[in-house]
């Protein structure tokens, strides 16, 4: 079973590094999800370049992603969910807030286009993939997710904290963790704790396959 890393907005697969390095599973994925190459850049185009890869992928998948990974991990699994065996969803939105996405796109203007360079893509590309989730909401779909969800959020970042709360809700057998002391990157700030709460999402999903039984409830929720 494998483990795929989605990184998120203004972020590049080097944001992973250091969880990686705590993980037990070695066979684990990092991809740029974002990149200059990339046309008509916008989220379905994003998902479309994903569908391909998981399409190509043989062992089960268990998505790892954060914020915008987060996002695709979800289309990724409504598209195929015969792949997917798990979903680590970091800082999860799956009805994108309007108002908090209008406000991230005021702040990628103001931003100087050098701080794009490490993400891969350009300003342009971000803010136009970015305005492009406006419209997302997954919340009629929910609902069928069968296969093992760990919910993850850091502690401090209010601003996916209700989202979390509120998909775990939806999901009564997946498992919600808050990070302490984490913001929104929860991979950059609290790496330790998150390889922490992966690992465990990978025994339990690894367990599950196995043992071909539906979702049960998941331990260590907190």
């Amino acid at each position: 079973m494998k483990i795929l890393f989605l990184h998120g907005l203004g972020q590049g697969k080097k944001a992973w590094n250091q969880t990686i390095e705590q993980l037990n599973c070695e066979n684990i994925e990092c991809l740029d999800v974002i990149s200059n190459k990339i046309e008509n850049p916008g989220f379905n185009s994003l998902a479309d370049q994903l569908e391909l890869k998981l399409i190509e992928e043989r062992d089960p998948l268990v998505i790892c992603g954060l914020s915008l990974g987060a996002v695709l991990g979800f289309e990724l699994y409504f598209r195929h969910p015969e792949k997917i065996s798990g979903l680590v969803l970091i800082a999860p939105q799956y009805k994108i807030p309007t108002i908090l996405m209008d406000v991230q796109n005021f702040i990628f203007r103001l931003m100087p286009n050098k701080f794009f360079s490490k993400t891969g893509t350009s300003k342009n590309n971000m803010i136009s993939i970015s305005s492009s989730m406006r419209k997302l909401d997954y919340s009629d779909k929910i609902k069928r997710i069968s296969c093992p969800v760990y919910i993850v959020c850091g502690d401090k970042d209010k601003a996916n904290m209700k989202s979390a709360i509120k998909l775990s809700q939806l999901l009564p057998e997946s498992s919600l963790h808050f990070v302490c002391n984490a913001k929104h990157e929860v991979n950059i700030d609290k790496p330790d704790e998150l390889a922490d709460i992966i690992n465990k999402a990978y025994n339990l999903t690894k367990y599950v396959a196995k043992a071909g039984e539906p979702m049960c409830p998941l331990p260590g929720a907190g």
